[in-house]
């Protein structure tokens, strides 16, 4: 298993209502625990190929941050 790990917060002043990430480049997207600072469990030997991670936070006001990779 490997931990995917980042944090998130609202320039605007609200709060970090969810984190998803996804590992096909966005076609899906899986939630992660936490909000805040956060964390997905992943199984490497799992996947069929080539893996681009992203991920994604969304606010206490729905307002969906544009998916990057982490750094």
């Amino acid at each position: 298993m490997m931990t995917i790990s980042g944090t998130a917060s609202d320039a605007g002043g609200g709060v970090v209502a969810a984190v998803e990430v996804s590992l096909d480049g966005g076609a899906t997207w899986r939630p992660a625990r936490g909000r805040a600072i956060w964390s997905y469990e992943w199984d490497p030997d799992m996947a069929g190929g080539d893996v681009s991670i992203l991920s994604r936070a969304v606010d206490d006001s729905g307002n969906l941050e544009t998916p990057g990779e982490g750094a």
